[in-house]
């Protein structure tokens, strides 16, 4: 290069190609071709006849470090780069080049002295440091990096100058609290950038996001700007404060109006649903609310605040939300009763002792309602686990429908009265879905088949129609030795199907295995045999049982109605075990 320095010096001479307006042009394009043609060497001859003549071409200059570069020659860019220096020293583009290169190259002492000398003559321009900064990063490391944007700070006089830069270098060295004063500082009069430090609050982690408080106090204190407070409300809900966010938002709330509130309010809330800030949803669905425009945005503004109060356990909450929707749709209209329908359930859930005038009030405005009979049966139960069975079965008296008559028929076992539980539960067949109208039936059939004997399993079955499984599993075991071998089978299939429906997949298989076992000749083993089969086969290690099963039940009734079904499975099986 030292060729190139001479020639340098002749530049500016009157050389005639130094009044040639398009010189720059003619040879960066021709320079171009050559390198396209895989021409490197040519291309760098030219770009070096473009540099001895305009040694500060922006263009040629980054050309030319290109053309090194693709021959692994990068360094011999920087003689080059530090003549457009010493020609233009106030030109960024090659001290940026030449910050690049010696970071390419891992030249720490290189890299630092020309970033100082950079630094030096910067004055009040802040990219020089910017630059200088992203440099000494890669290379030295953050706390360089940190000292040079803190020089650029002190020389220009501004406190929050590179106030973003510098809290993410203060957080990627440890400090973090004094990353928040930082990043506060970027926040504007007039919110701006929140975006930016959401960002970064996104990435903290657990106890670290407690951490914004001090710059959640400084944006709802100084300045009190309506936007600060905003942005902080939107910062505290990003980073699931939501104590914070709320007084936040309240306080923004007071200079707030029209289109801007309801703006605010709006995108607070879907970030809130977003994120775990279900309660800020819900008070801001409240507040806007308070101004709607009409019945319908009233209407819908209902329905969301009855859903968020009832994820955040607001249970009255969302009864008055829903209450509101239904008294705003037409009296008789199908809308109404299926909203006073979801409200009663409500009630119900949440043992309302208003419920069973609501329950009344809604059967004289909706007589023939289909969710009579659901709505009857679930109070009915309220009030039988509650004590009052006289209350549940005169509730039940007036309402027709399964579901009632299948709650009656239990409530007349409970009482002792089999035959009229017997009867009832008769009535409510028709009316249920299959598999339970099956479960029914078989239960009228053992206990028909029982008769005197039968006190023992009216007991288990209300036990585990209440929901104690358990329980009922405990009692039907002590009473299974007192059952004649001629109904032991149908009992145990009984006590398989109450574990089964109790979520006690392990006990049920027992059972069955038990059942299969002893009585292989019993009507009640197809369908154990084939319900044992699934559950072996939801392991990898049952799935060869679960073949033996099938095979078996499929050689034992090859015309059994059961058959298909275990057919398909077995084929399944088979498949993927790969046989």
């Amino acid at each position: 290069m030292a060729c190139l320095t001479g020639l340098v010096l002749q530049v500016g001479t009157g050389l005639a190609q130094e009044d040639d307006p398009l010189l720059e042009g003619r040879l960066l394009r021709s320079a171009a071709s050559q390198e396209s043609q895989g021409d490197l060497r040519g291309a760098e001859s030219i770009l070096t006849e473009l540099m001895q003549a305009r040694p500060t071409s922006t263009g040629g200059l980054f050309a030319l470090e290109r053309v090194l570069r693709a021959q692994g020659r990068i360094r011999d860019v920087l003689p080059v780069a530090e003549h457009y220096q010493e020609i233009a020293p106030e030109v960024a583009a090659p001290r940026v080049l030449a910050l690049r290169v010696y970071s390419e190259l891992g030249a720490g002492e290189e890299l630092e002295a020309a970033a100082d000398a950079w630094l030096d003559r910067a004055g009040s321009a802040p990219e020089p440091y910017r630059e200088v900064s992203r440099a000494l990063l890669k290379v030295i490391g953050p706390e360089s990096a940190l000292a040079a944007l803190e020089r650029g700070r002190r020389e220009i006089g501004e406190s929050s100058l590179f106030a973003l830069e510098i809290g993410d270098l203060l957080r990627d060295v440890g400090r973090l609290d004094e990353a928040v004063l930082e990043w506060t500082k970027v926040i504007g009069d007039d919110g701006t950038p929140v975006a930016a430090i959401m960002r970064r609050v996104r990435e903290l982690e657990g106890e670290d996001r407690e951490r914004i408080k001090p710059m959640l106090d400084a944006l709802g204190r100084s300045p009190p700007t309506v936007a600060r407070r905003r942005a902080g409300a939107r910062i505290a809900m990003e980073a699931g404060l939501v104590d914070e966010a709320l007084r936040l938002g309240a306080a923004a709330l007071d200079d707030l109006s029209g289109q801007v509130r309801r703006g605010f309010l709006t995108a607070l809330a879907r970030q809130a649903e977003d994120g775990d800030g279900t309660q800020v949803a819900l008070w801001a669905y409240r507040e806007l609310r308070a101004q709607a425009s009409d019945e319908a945005e009233t209407r819908a503004l209902d329905h969301r605040i009855a859903t968020t109060a009832l994820a955040v356990g607001d249970t009255a909450g969302a009864l008055a939300a829903r209450r509101a929707v239904a008294e705003s749709l037409p009296a008789t209209s199908p809308e109404r009763r299926r909203a006073l329908a979801d409200n009663l359930r409500l009630e119900v859930m949440r043992g309302s002792d208003e419920a069973q005038t609501l329950l009344e009030e809604f059967r004289d405005d909706f007589p023939e309602a289909p969710e009579l009979d659901e709505l009857a049966v679930a109070l009915a139960v309220y009030l039988e686990a509650n004590g009052d069975e006289v209350g549940a079965r005169t509730l039940l008296a007036g309402v027709d429908g399964p579901r009632s008559a299948l709650e009656r028929g239990y409530l007349y076992l409970a009482s002792g009265d089999v035959e009229q539980g017997k009867t009832t539960l008769r009535e409510s067949v028709a009316g249920l879905a299959p598999e339970e109208a099956t479960q029914v039936i078989a239960l009228l059939d053992l206990l028909d088949r029982l008769q005197g004997d039968a006190s023992p399993i009216v007991s288990v079955s209300v036990l585990a129609h209440k929901g104690s499984s358990d329980l009922a599993l405990v009692e039907l075991e002590r009473a299974l030795g007192d059952v004649a071998d001629e109904n032991r089978p149908a009992v145990l299939a009984l006590a398989a199907r109450i574990a089964g429906d109790g979520g006690l997949p392990e006990q049920a298989a027992r059972f069955r295995a038990r059942l299969i076992q002893d009585f292989p000749r019993a009507p009640e083993v197809a369908e154990a045999t084939l319900r044992l089969a699934r559950f072996r086969a939801a392991s990898a290690e049952g799935v060869e049982e679960a073949i033996q099963l099938l095979e078996t039940l499929i050689l034992s009734e090859p015309d059994g109605a059961i058959v298909p079904t275990a057919r398909r499975e077995l084929r399944t099986l088979r498949g993927g075990r790969g046989s």
